[in-house]
């Protein structure tokens, strides 16, 4: 769901924002459950970013507010977001290529 206003470029943003809250943990050290920090620590709001993340199971919520970075959920999320990504292209080229030829 992209935010209304934000067009073509609103991808990019989410994206973007998505890259600095991973960042936020690693860089903090928060990737483990005793390592875990609140959202406060790491200078973050719990906004929907957040949510979706923690619902994907990439942020782990261990309690009392403190959250983890699962290093491998992420990395699988990932992996399946580029797969998806390269899907559509895929799609898109091959429809160019047979719109070209009728066209």
């Amino acid at each position: 769901m992209i935010p209304a206003g934000l067009g073509p470029v609103g991808p990019a943003l989410i994206a973007r924002k998505r890259r600095q809250l991973i960042a936020a943990f690693r860089s903090h050290g928060a990737t483990s459950p005793t390592t875990a920090r609140t959202l406060e620590e790491l200078g973050l709001g719990h906004g929907m970013l957040v949510r979706i993340q923690e619902h994907r199971h990439v942020l782990v919520d261990v309690g009392q507010g403190r959250f983890y970075l699962d290093e491998a959920r992420e990395a699988a999320v990932s992996r399946t977001r580029r797969l998806m990504l390269g899907a559509v292209v895929l799609v898109v080229a091959i429809g160019a290529m047979l719109l070209s030829q009728w066209g």
